[in-house]
Order: structure tokens, then C-alpha cells, then sequence
């Protein structure tokens, strides 16, 4: 007589076969979250609704007045422009790129209080085209001052 023991679930094919599936649906599925995370507007047929974000509000500001007002009081001047969305209109004082950095220096108010706006590589064929001591407006978020007044996630508007 043999003494046949049932295997163990483990070793079973069915086991096998639906850990299998369950792994491709896990994949799948962790794939396209990145998909639903920037698109959350998708909705089925039958409910459309969007969900309208308010768009953030864009502070104009000369770069001269953005200068002054760090000089007046750096923490008014972070309160009010910090972490926000700025347009900025002045004079191009220079064009430059530094350990892997592109940039441009917009003329502030005195010599240490100029505005620096930091670019994205895929905006280095705008910048090459651009002329010191021309009139410019960037938008940008504003991230304070060390020695100049940092403006990051920029982009030339004209």
C-alpha cells in the first residue's frame, strides 16, 4: 500500500496559475496608477463631472519692486511672494548655465539684490536666443533670497 500523502496547496497548479494572474493585474494596475494620478478628470460616460482646480493667481511684478520689497523685509517679502506664481518684467542682465544649472539675472534694484530665474534643460534653445539688457517677462515660482532672489520653474513669456 502506498502512502500517498494530498499535496500541499502550494504545490498545487491552480495555486501557480492564480498567483500568476494576480501578479499581472498588480502590474498592470501599478502602471497605469501613475495615469489616473495625472489625469483625474477621467470619469465614465454616463457621470460626467470634472473637478475644476482653481487656478493659482499670478502675482505681476516689476523685478526692481520684487528686489526692494526682499531688501524692506525679507520675511514680508516671503509671506507675499514665496511658494507663489510670479510674472516678472525687467531688464536681462545676463544669461548663464552652471553645474547643470541654466539661468538668467533679471537687474533688481542694487547690486546685490537681483532676481536669478532658474530654467528647465529643455528650455536652453529660448535662452540662446535671448540678448542681454533687453526687456524681458518671466513667470516663475518664487524661492526666496540668499544672495539674489531665487525664481525657479521658469518660463519666458516675452
Amino acid at each position: 500500500m502506498e502512502n500517498t500523502q494530498p499535496k500541499k496547496f502550494y504545490q498545487k497548479k491552480w495555486f501557480w496559475i492564480v498567483l500568476g494572474i494576480v501578479l499581472i493585474i498588480w502590474i498592470a494596475s501599478s502602471d497605469s496608477s501613475t495615469d489616473t494620478k495625472s489625469n483625474t478628470t477621467k470619469t465614465s460616460s454616463s457621470t460626467p463631472t470634472q473637478v475644476e482646480q482653481p487656478k493659482e493667481e499670478i502675482v505681476k511684478v516689476t523685478a526692481t519692486k520684487l528686489a526692494e520689497d526682499y531688501d524692506d523685509n525679507e520675511i514680508a517679502a516671503d509671506q507675499k511672494y514665496k511658494g507663489k506664481i510670479v510674472e516678472i518684467t525687467g531688464t536681462l542682465k545676463s544669461i548663464q548655465a552652471m553645474l547643470g544649472s541654466q539661468f538668467i539675472t533679471i537687474e533688481g534694484n542694487q547690486i546685490l539684490s537681483d532676481i536669478q530665474c532658474f530654467f528647465d534643460k529643455s528650455k536652453e534653445s529660448e535662452l540662446a536666443a535671448l540678448q542681454k539688457n533687453k526687456s524681458i517677462t518671466v513667470r516663475g515660482k518664487v524661492d526666496g533670497k540668499s544672495l539674489n532672489v531665487g525664481v525657479k520653474e521658469c518660463e519666458i513669456v516675452k
